[in-house]
């Protein structure tokens, strides 16, 4: 479906001189960096030749919102141009939030994050449209498919593919000071999708600690010019994913059994090794073992390791408790069924 065949399609007619006192950037718009020297290039030139692309606008309120055109609207402001050329259309909520996602897409300069957030609004605008009432109502399985089918739907809109906009999305889960090193160019788009994995399927309790742990990544990857591949197997390290551990909770073989109780075990010293290491203050590390000082970031990631570790411990032990109670039982069936 193209929303733009629709009835609300902008009226015909040409382009005409607003006061620019009356028109606003809309609050929503999604570009946040502006390069000043093109911005200036542009205010000379509509001050030398005049404004040639009018902007487009909707009525809001007494006023005009700015729809496509952001730079020209700054630069006839910075020219103190009285008036701007503008083209008045009619447009729905979902239909401004694709003019400007197409519009800011299609940019060289384009920021990732940016990006990320236009293809965010959309979604939000076409809920919006097709369930006033809000999704609350709806269950999880239906909330995530409907979901997945506006994903599909914006894709379809804007002309990108669904894997482009699903990982543009995944951007948004970033804390906001790695989404601002991304986009300022600080760290790369495949760093910042490597820290995204922190936040997928993030256990209730652990955002904290993830957040920290992707803010310090970010600054070790600034500072350091560390590949995507080794930011990757540090993220891995983090999540446990690197030593493969799993919680049984079902009938384990004793060979599993072993390998969790041994997973337990390291567990146990790692946590004792950790504790010990955040306690002890920068004098005693360097008399008694001649370490450099920690960085605060560093000695915030140690403390989240160790709750996130005595986390995975009660899990671990609750698993081990399970399985030897099912243990337990199916020996006492056969023994009930061959008794001795």
């Amino acid at each position: 479906m193209n929303l733009f065949s629709r009835k609300r399609e902008p009226p015909a007619g040409g382009p005409v001189a607003l006061p620019l006192a009356e028109v606003v950037p809309d609050p929503h718009q999604h570009r946040r960096y502006f390069d000043e020297g093109a911005l200036k290039d542009l205010a000379e030139s509509i001050e030398t030749v005049g404004q040639l692309e009018p902007v487009v606008v909707v009525r809001d309120d007494g006023h005009y919102r700015l729809v496509a055109g952001e730079r020209r609207f700054r630069a006839c402001k910075q020219v103190g141009l009285p008036t701007i050329l503008a083209n008045v259309v009619d447009l729905s909520p979902v239909q401004v939030a694709l003019v400007q996602a197409t519009e800011n897409i299609a940019r060289q300069d384009v920021r990732p994050c940016e990006e990320a957030t236009a293809y965010s609004r959309v979604i939000e605008e076409y809920q919006r449209e097709q369930y006033p009432m809000g999704l609350d109502c709806r269950t999880l399985k239906e909330r995530q498919e409907w979901r997945r089918l506006a994903v599909i739907w914006t894709a379809s809109q804007v002309g990108a593919t669904r894997e482009r906009v699903t990982a543009k999305l995944k951007l948004l889960t970033l804390p906001p000071e790695v989404q601002d090193a991304l986009d300022k160019g600080s760290i790369a788009e495949g760093h910042a999708q490597g820290l995204a994995r922190l936040f997928e399927s993030c256990p209730e309790g652990a955002q904290d600690d993830r957040r920290v742990e992707a803010i310090r990544l970010a600054r070790s990857v600034a500072a350091h010019s560390t590949t995507v591949k080794d930011l990757r197997a540090a993220v891995a390290r983090y999540l446990g994913e690197e030593a493969q551990l799993t919680i049984t909770t079902e009938e384990a073989d004793p060979a599993a059994l072993k390998r969790q109780r041994a997973t337990r075990d390291k567990l146990t010293r790692a946590i004792e090794c950790l504790q010990k290491a955040v306690a002890l203050t920068f004098d005693e590390r360097d008399a008694d073992f001649s370490l450099p000082d920690l960085r605060n970031d560093e000695l915030a990631t140690a403390e989240a390791k160790v709750r996130g570790a005595r986390k995975y411990m009660e899990k671990l032990e609750g698993a081990l408790q399970t399985a030897q109670n099912r243990g337990a039982v199916r020996q006492a069936a056969l023994e009930e069924v061959n008794p001795t």
